[in-house]
C-alpha cells in the first residue's frame, strides 16, 4: 500500500503541514472536551468557565447584603439629585437622595445604600471606595459614618 503523501505527490513541506494540520485538529478536540468551542460565535457560557468568581460590584464597606441587593424591577433612578460635594450639608444630601430613591420606586435600603455610589462627586466616592471593608451595614449606619465625616 503507498502512503497518502505519495500517492498525492506531496513534497516534504506539504507532508509536514499536513501533518501539523492533523495535530492541531486533534488538539481542538481535546480542547472541545473539556469545554472550549471556537465556533460557538465567541459567545460567553458559564458552565465552561471554572475560574474563581470575583468578588461583589460596589464598594467593599458595604456588607454583602448590601452588595447583593436586588434591583427593583420598576426602578427609576433620580435625576434631580445633584452629585454630592463637601460644599453641601451631608445629612439633607443623604435624605434628600433616599426621597428621591422611594419615589423612584424603591422600598429597600440595601439597594437605596448599593446604588449611592453612582451620586456623590469625586473626593467622597474616593473616600468610599478606600472605607474599611465590611463597615456600612444598614441606612442608619451610613448616614452616621457619612455625616460623621464630611
Amino acid at each position: 500500500m503507498v502512503p497518502v503523501h505519495e500517492y498525492l505527490g506531496l513534497n516534504r513541506d506539504a507532508r509536514d503541514t499536513l501533518d501539523a494540520r492533523r495535530h492541531t485538529r486533534g488538539e481542538a478536540r481535546e480542547e472541545a472536551s473539556r469545554g472550549y468551542h471556537p465556533r460557538r460565535g465567541g459567545r460567553y457560557d458559564s458552565g465552561e468557565d471554572r475560574s474563581p468568581s470575583p468578588d461583589l460590584p460596589g464598594p467593599q464597606a458595604f456588607g454583602r447584603h448590601i452588595l447583593n441587593a436586588v434591583f427593583p424591577p420598576r426602578y427609576r433612578p433620580p435625576t434631580n439629585i445633584p452629585k454630592y460635594s463637601r460644599k453641601m450639608n451631608p445629612g439633607l444630601w443623604l435624605e434628600d437622595y433616599w426621597l428621591a430613591c422611594q419615589a423612584g420606586g424603591v422600598d429597600n435600603d440595601d439597594f437605596i445604600i448599593r446604588n449611592l455610589p453612582l451620586f456623590p462627586a469625586n473626593s467622597a466616592r474616593i473616600w468610599l471606595e478606600h472605607f474599611p471593608p465590611n463597615r456600612i451595614q444598614s441606612w442608619a449606619n451610613l448616614k452616621e459614618i457619612f455625616v460623621g465625616n464630611f
